[in-house]
């Protein structure tokens, strides 16, 4: 994307305009993300313009934790993995409600996925973790791969070989912010119909705060 850029959350970026339309995300980010970070509990990762202003189009906020998936071993996907797994976590992601549609969440999904793949490869990474907020979300997510665990149904898991499957598609780096799901032909060899997958990525909106 020629337009935008990804970059850690500071003192210049403008959070006090930022409106997702949820209260809690604003705060977060208004308040807390800071301090987080100072204190490195979690780092937050913000979406804006690279011509200036400053403006904050959407977030993600991430961490490292353990996720226990011993109620999920009948889970094909999760069986080989130890019951107590390191996962990046997706902690917060959200759109400032001037730049919804255009593809901003989805853009920071991308980011998510690579940043995964590089904590794989340097310290270990079973996958990535995130709580949805509602089944609105929970089915976003799961065009992705991310699997919903059996004791805590919005709780949701993507294995690392599926996100770096992922990771390693075009998600917009030369391209326009509304290009960000033209594809490349096959990209995806994932354990289900990738096909279909990709067709829904491309139609589907994200809910903006998932």
């Amino acid at each position: 994307m020629s337009n935008v850029k990804i970059e850690p959350l500071s003192k210049l970026h403008n959070r006090e305009s930022f409106d997702c339309e949820v209260e809690a995300l604003n705060l977060y980010l208004q308040q807390m993300a800071l301090q987080h970070q100072k204190k490195d509990v979690a780092k937050t990762h913000v979406l804006t313009f690279k011509d200036g202003g400053n403006p904050i189009i959407a977030f993600a906020t991430l961490n490292f934790c353990e996720v226990d998936l011993s109620a999920d071993k009948d889970n094909p996907m999760l069986k080989k993995l130890p019951q107590v797994a390191p996962c990046l976590r997706l902690c917060r992601l959200a759109v400032d409600k001037k730049y919804k549609g255009i593809g901003a969440g989805k853009h920071l999904m991308g980011f998510t996925l690579a940043k995964a793949v590089q904590v794989s490869e340097d310290i270990g990474c079973a996958g990535i973790v995130v709580d949805a907020k509602d089944n609105a979300a929970k089915q976003y997510y799961s065009l992705f791969g991310f699997v919903p665990f059996t004791s805590e149904p919005l709780r949701l898991f993507l294995p690392i070989k599926t996100a770096r499957s992922l990771a390693n598609l075009n998600w917009g780096e030369n391209t326009g912010i509304l290009e960000i799901y033209r594809f490349r032909p096959n990209p995806l060899r994932l354990f289900c119909k990738m096909r279909t997958v990709v067709d829904q990525l491309i139609h589907c909106p994200l809910p903006e705060n998932a």
